[in-house]
């Protein structure tokens, strides 16, 4: 479900995306909340919402 909803978030004409940084509790590295939702005139509105922590080469 997690792919099927991101692949066709990924085909909308408009995505509005927000990246957040925040710190884990003792841990030495930065983690990130990717929140991506598809554009208020979308047939199928879609709120995507992913974690990753700084490793991450690609979020997507």
């Amino acid at each position: 479900m997690y792919e099927a909803l991101l692949e066709h978030l990924l085909q909308e004409d408009i995505i509005h995306a927000d990246e957040t940084s925040f710190k884990v509790i003792e841990s030495t590295k930065k983690s990130y909340y990717w929140l991506l939702c598809s554009g208020r005139d979308s047939e199928t509105p879609i709120i995507f919402i992913t974690f990753k922590t700084d490793e991450a080469k690609s979020v997507f």
